[in-house]
């Protein structure tokens, strides 16, 4: 993992366990979106040259309010009954085509309740960096919502504000 030269990035590391073993790394940052009624605040982290793994944890609020989170402990689940949602993208030797999804949010939330999937710990927040851990259970489905794939994901992160310039 080489980030860009003079990079505002933070750094991200992973360990996946389950129907995919792997360890990633790269770099992490937060932004904050309001598109008409719907706020999202995130985490992103990513790799590149390949690029083999994506990780969002995100929290969308519909016609409600959503904000870089304070130090403390939330869940990770559905984007309905929890915190946080996280998806992870697992792109293989950088192969787009063949690319992966895992997720904890499931449309009919087939799997155990949602608010039992995972945790993410916030140890400092502020309006530039965030830092934290977390664990979850994430599920590849089917195109029938099957579920075909069941992963555990551990990390910690620390992500600096997304520069938009």
């Amino acid at each position: 993992y080489n980030p860009p030269n003079n990079s505002d990035f933070g750094e991200i590391t992973l360990k996946v366990t389950g129907d995919l073993n792997a360890n990633f790394s790269g770099m992490a940052d937060f932004h904050f979106l309001k598109v008409l009624n719907t706020e999202n605040w995130e985490v992103n982290g990513h790799d590149y040259k390949p690029q083999t793994f994506s990780i969002t944890i995100s929290d969308i609020a519909v016609n409600g309010a959503s904000q870089r989170p304070k130090p403390g402990t939330y869940t990770i689940g559905s984007s309905t009954n929890a915190d946080f949602s996280a998806v992870l993208t697992y792109i293989p030797d950088g192969d787009f085509i063949n690319t992966v999804e895992y997720s904890t949010s499931l449309l009919s939330d087939l799997a155990e309740p949602a608010e039992n999937r995972g945790t993410l710990t916030i140890t400092s927040s502020n309006e530039d960096t965030v830092k934290g851990h977390f664990e979850c259970t994430a599920f590849r489905t089917d195109d029938d919502l099957n579920i075909v794939e069941t992963i555990e994901i551990s990390g910690e992160f620390t992500a600096n504000k997304r520069r938009l310039d």
